[in-house]
């Protein structure tokens, strides 16, 4: 048995990563276009490209649907973006799902949802979350902090004025999908 990863290897390891995660710039008006499509689209290409490249676990687009989720996983990552647009991206894995991504992480299983694995949670949530902004390749926009939201049955609310997407993935190691709320308002 491996002993735990320290916080600094652990840090050392993803920015390590992130150096061999590829990110596309879009440059035809179409592409740069800020509609809830087109940050789907960005959305579903980072997810595969970061859980690809970051931790070595392929994942597979099952299924996309209008409105939010229609039920949730144990763990949710949040991240907002702010300025050209209002949005807000969830990344909500199943317990299996986020155990072999610490696994992929630190070389240990955990036991429990701990501390480790809700760091986990929100970094993949910002590697996600920064990968598609880059694939957007908009200056005028700004990726909040991650917040990590657990326990089953737990509800996300997205304001009345976004429009709402969900994408399902299904992995070897269980289920995941992401959310989008996304608004033309600016929010600087």
């Amino acid at each position: 048995m491996s002993l735990p990863i320290s916080a600094d290897d652990l840090l050392a390891q993803v920015m390590q990563r992130n150096d061999s995660v590829q990110t596309p710039v879009c440059t035809d008006s179409a592409q740069t276009d800020l509609g809830v499509e087109r940050l789907a689209e960005c959305l579903q290409e980072s997810a595969l490209n970061v859980f690809s490249k970051m931790c070595g676990i392929e994942i597979i687009a099952a299924d996309r649907h209008d409105g939010p989720a229609k039920e949730r996983y144990e763990l949710s990552g949040i991240v907002g973006i702010s300025g050209a647009i209002k949005a807000t991206t969830v990344i909500n894995v199943s317990r299996s799902l986020a155990f072999a991504v610490a696994e992929a992480f630190t070389g240990d299983t955990p036991a429990e949802v701990d501390e480790g694995v809700i760091d986990l949670i929100g970094e993949l949530a910002n590697m996600i979350g920064g990968n598609a902004k880059e694939r957007l390749s908009n200056p005028a926009l700004s990726l909040g902090l991650p917040t990590v939201i657990t326990g089953d049955g737990h509800c996300i609310a997205f304001s009345p004025d976004m429009a709402t997407v969900t994408l399902q993935f299904t992995s070897p190691h269980g289920p995941l999908q992401l959310e989008l709320g996304a608004s033309n308002k600016r929010i600087d």
